[in-house]
């Protein structure tokens, strides 16, 4: 190649740099973008565990107090008639 050819290239070799450092640029702005949109979908997804954790422990509290009322209701009619069976004796 010689001196003048190489001047010619310069130019568009130039402009060839310019247009992947915009597209370098937008990259880097997308990226900063799609970071941002994952923390924010990894907070939404956390937060809906929680709340998943908290509405399951929910339910399962009801239902062992539930169970408790239950347990407590058939105790006492069971001491009712032990109590009933006692004095009829």
């Amino acid at each position: 190649m010689t001196i003048a050819t190489i001047s010619n290239e310069i130019p568009s070799i130039s402009e060839e740099l310019e247009g992947m450092t915009e597209n370098l640029a937008c990259l880097e702005s997308d990226a900063k973008t799609m970071w941002k949109m994952i923390r924010h979908i990894s907070r939404f997804a956390l937060e809906i565990t929680r709340k998943t954790e908290d509405s399951e422990i929910e339910q399962h509290s009801t239902r062992i107090a539930n169970s408790s009322r239950k347990i407590n209701g058939v105790t006492k009619e069971h001491l009712q008639k032990q109590n009933l069976q006692k004095s009829k004796s």
